[in-house]
């Protein structure tokens, strides 16, 4: 028997407003507006909101396919937390086998820079951008204990090379992450990592 592969929560099939309601948040206290650089919606909370620990994972369910930005540092971690949990169960071992096969396929497994061998997130970032064939320093931002992945293509279709290339980084960064454990990764303009045409 093959198991089904994991699955994100279902898409609402209310709006948000409505199922944010139903979590307990007080209506009129999230905006949402679309950011152009991040290529998505922004919901912000205030600080009278209704948001809490205790529907925190609500929320979540709500508004998991945006950003999501609450004015509480400690509900900004919780609301994290419930995002980790759900990939660490249903995604973390599927991403893990997977980014590893992809490398080894690509000769580009036991060549992969690790976190131990650098002094710096900057020049592990670089070393990695490196291994998969990227100028350093132009596809990675780092700040604190997070790489960002900022690719600069405007929004246009990746060539296939260059698709190749941003998988390798991907993978990469799926398995240095999960060898450091404080290490996040983040991600802009998801419209910008389309698949070549055609494919």
């Amino acid at each position: 028997m093959i198991d089904a592969s994991p699955q994100m929560p279902p898409m609402l099939d209310k709006p948000v407003a409505e199922a944010l309601a139903e979590c307990g948040v007080r209506p009129g206290t999230f905006t949402i507006t679309y950011a152009d650089d991040l290529q998505g919606n922004v919901i912000a909370f205030t600080a009278n909101s209704g948001a809490n620990i205790e529907n925190i994972e609500c929320i979540w369910r709500a508004t998991w396919s945006e950003f999501v930005e609450f004015p509480d540092a400690e509900l900004q971690s919780a609301y994290a937390a419930v995002g980790q949990a759900y990939y660490e169960t249903h995604f973390k071992n599927q991403h893990l086998e997977s980014a590893r096969k992809r490398l080894a396929d690509s000769g580009l497994l036991e060549s992969l820079p690790r976190g131990e061998d650098f002094t710096s997130r900057e020049d592990l970032a670089a070393a990695l951008e490196q291994h998969c064939g990227f100028e350093p320093r132009t596809i990675l931002r780092v700040n604190d204990d997070a790489i960002t992945v900022w690719p600069q293509t405007e929004g246009a279709p990746l060539a296939s090379a260059d698709f190749e290339k941003f998988s390798c980084l991907l993978s990469s960064l799926t398995l240095v992450a999960d060898a450091d454990g404080s290490l996040k990764i983040g991600f802009v303009g998801n419209e910008k990592y389309r698949e070549p045409e055609g494919e």
